[in-house]
Parts: structure tokens; sequence; C-alpha cells
């Protein structure tokens, strides 16, 4: 942004100024480049990936004022900690991939005191997806400093690496084979979950009270209920219910009445919605 010397017919009073004096801005240039200097400061743009502890990026100092860290990895990335900075600076976290997601840790112990995250939703990694964003402030009043997340965007939703192990049954098993996910993501606002998940052709062994998925990595707040669609052993599809209680760290979906049935691939369960999380 450059100020052009200019002529001007008023002074500071808002009066006249009867001999039209240039004034010379310069000194308001130098404010200003000083201000978007710290303000909009854009650091290099960081490439790691897997997990960094400790993590120090290119650029960014106690006098490197409030900065935009945009970061493009080839692979996903877990953070732990970052560079301490002063009291009140500002770091927005920018993800700039495609397909790819930054993850950060609540109080890891991988990194050192002073260089943690502290975050909103604390029971599980908080994501940075494509197009997504995050500002973390450096915060010393309780002594110690930490890197608060003050707002997060999520960006795209996440559908994570398929599991077997994220699917169980309060009896037998429930086999959940990566072909018969139709849709299992998420995305994380604040202290809430959104979730959409869909299954076919599963198998149940045993008749189990409700089958059984991994809440993402999180823990809920509170007891949630809410409706789902299934069809059980290739029945009919019908209305059932999923909830989950305090502390849950599984969704339980069960049917209107009675137990699930013993089936071989004929089993499909349809759920979405949200719930606070820890």
């Amino acid at each position: 942004m450059e100020l052009p010397t200019v002529p001007v017919d008023t002074d500071d009073s808002g009066g006249p100024v009867p001999d039209g004096t240039v004034h010379n801005n310069a000194w308001l240039q130098d404010v200003i480049s000083k201000i978007m200097a710290g303000v909009n400061k854009r650091l290099p743009a960081s490439t790691v990936t897997g997990t960094q502890n400790n993590y120090a990026p290119t650029g960014f100092s106690t006098t490197a004022g409030d900065c935009t860290l945009p970061w493009n990895g080839a692979a996903d990335a877990t953070f732990t900690g970052f560079t301490p900075g002063i009291n009140g600076q500002c770091v927005l976290w920018k993800n700039e991939t495609s397909s790819k997601v930054a993850y950060f840790n609540d109080n890891d112990s991988g990194s050192l005191s002073g260089w943690k995250f502290s975050n909103i939703a604390k029971s599980g990694k908080t994501p940075i997806a494509p197009g997504g964003a995050g500002l973390f402030q450096y915060d010393t009043t309780s002594g110690t400093g930490v890197w608060r997340l003050c707002f997060h965007e999520q960006g795209a939703w996440i559908t994570p690496t398929y599991a077997g192990t994220d699917w169980t049954a309060s009896a037998g098993t429930w086999t959940v084979d990566s072909g018969d996910v139709i849709a299992n993501r998420y995305k994380l606002s604040g202290r809430t979950l959104h979730f959409e998940i869909a299954v076919a052709t599963t198998s149940v062994s045993s008749t189990p009270s409700d089958l059984k998925k991994l809440l993402f990595g999180f823990t809920s707040a509170g007891v949630a209920n809410g409706n789902v669609f299934l069809a059980d052993a290739g029945g009919t599809q019908v209305a059932g219910t999923m909830s989950t209680l305090t502390s849950g760290t599984t969704l339980q979906f069960e049917k209107l009445s009675g137990s699930w049935s013993t089936a071989t691939n004929t089993t499909a369960v349809s759920a979405q919605g949200f719930l606070d999380v820890t």
C-alpha cells in the first residue's frame, strides 16, 4: 500500500490550509507498513509430515508478530507443540493441501512445557483439513505459556482410514469389512462433532442388544440420543435409535425392540447427527 505525497486543503484541525501546502505522508506510510507486516506476515509454507514435537517453523520468532503459517505437507502431520511466542501473539495455521490433514494434540507430553497446545476439544486430536484454519494465541496469564486455540474451522470432512476394530458389539462381534463402508466421516466445530455413518452387508454374531462404533477418537460430553435407519439380517429398512453415554467413546445402535439377529453380510445401519465432546 503506497501513500503518495499530495496537496491537501485541510490541516489536522479540519480548517483550510490557505497556501496549498504539500504534506509529506511518508511517516504514515511507515506506520501502515509496520502494521501490515505484523498482521499479514506470511511465513514460508511448512511441508513437514508425521509427528512433530517441539516444532520450530522457519521464520517464526517472538519478534515476528501476528502471522500466518501455511501448511502443505505431502502426507498427514500431527503437531504436539510449537515454538513459544509472547503473550497475545497470534498464529493462523492454514491447510493449503488438497487432501492431507494436520492434527493438533492437546497438552501432549511429546512437546516441552511452554510449547504445547490448549485446544477447544481436548479428548481427541483437533484436525485442520484442506481449506481449514486454526487461530492460536500464545497465553502466559496462568504462568506457563500455552498456544490456546481461539478459532477453528476444520475445512473438509474427514474420512478416517478403515479399521475393523472400530466396529464392535455388546455381545459377540460386528464384522464390518472395508467394502461394507458407504460413509464414515466427521467434522469438528469447536466441541461439536458432526458425523455420518452408513454401512451395508455387515455380519453379526450372537444376538447383541447394540452394535457399536468408535466416536472418531473423541469422548462424549454427555448423554446423546438420535435416530437411525437399519436393516436387521436382510429385513426391511426400519427406524432404530443411536445413543452415547457421558464420557462415552462409542456410538451405540439399537433396534426399537429386541436384539440384533445373527447375520452374514445382510445387516445395514445408516446414521447422521452431532453431539458435544470434551
